[in-house]
């Protein structure tokens, strides 16, 4: 009686196992591919376009080769679905990935889906992921605007915390004053101008680094 009470124990306990096991692969399946696109993300600007992958440097500029998986997709910023093809340089993107990362130079990961992102929305989420931006005038450049574009390219003349070149982020939201006090267009700058720059003091580690306007005004 002993014998088969035992044996009756430890059939209960091996199907209790077995049923935990078997509850807990399912909620990891249903974890992993409830959500196909991929359960981690990155944020960044478009680099380099390739044939069939993307360079993108994220928001602390670390730059990471971003190929597609099979049935990725991607959608401009109002929602559409798009082709690869119709990603640029310079677009700000949000990638969506597995969690997988190659130990490669740069880093490589597979896209499960890529959404465009307007560069308003883009800055207002680099400044969110920033603590330092709480306080947007905390740092401050004067420097010598050396192109003007979608970015500025400048050279600094004066600053606690930088020198040498540096690509200026700026949006249509950014005040940008000029010399008679002001509000002017960003395009209005002229090759040449001194200009004084606060921004949130994230410096972006590309080549040249970038850093994200919280005003510019023309000197």
């Amino acid at each position: 009686m002993k014998r088969i009470l035992i044996s009756v124990l430890s059939i209960i306990s091996m199907l209790l196992c077995s049923y935990s096991l078997a509850s807990c692969q399912s909620d990891r399946a249903e974890d992993d591919g409830g959500d196909d696109i991929g359960a981690y993300a990155i944020f960044g600007t478009v680099a380099e376009v390739g044939s069939d992958t993307l360079l993108v440097e994220d928001t602390k500029g670390v730059a990471y080769r971003v190929a597609l998986a099979d049935d990725a997709k991607c959608y401009d910023t109002s929602g559409s679905e798009i082709p690869f093809g119709d990603i640029a340089f310079n677009n700000k993107v949000k990638v969506y990935y597995n969690g997988m990362v190659t130990r490669s130079i740069p880093a490589g990961i597979t896209a499960g889906r890529i959404d465009l992102i307007a560069d308003d929305e883009f800055f207002d989420i680099v400044k969110d992921m920033n603590p330092v931006s709480d306080v947007t005038d905390s740092f401050y450049m004067t420097a010598r605007v050396v192109e003007v574009g979608e970015k500025l390219e400048v050279e600094v003349i004066a600053s606690e915390y930088a020198v040498g070149t540096y690509l200026v982020n700026y949006s249509s939201a950014t005040p940008v004053i000029g010399v008679d006090g002001e509000r002017i267009s960003a395009s209005d700058i002229k090759v040449g101008a001194t200009v004084e720059i606060s921004y949130t003091g994230q410096t972006m580690m590309s080549l040249p680094p970038q850093i994200i306007a919280t005003r510019i005004e023309v000197k």
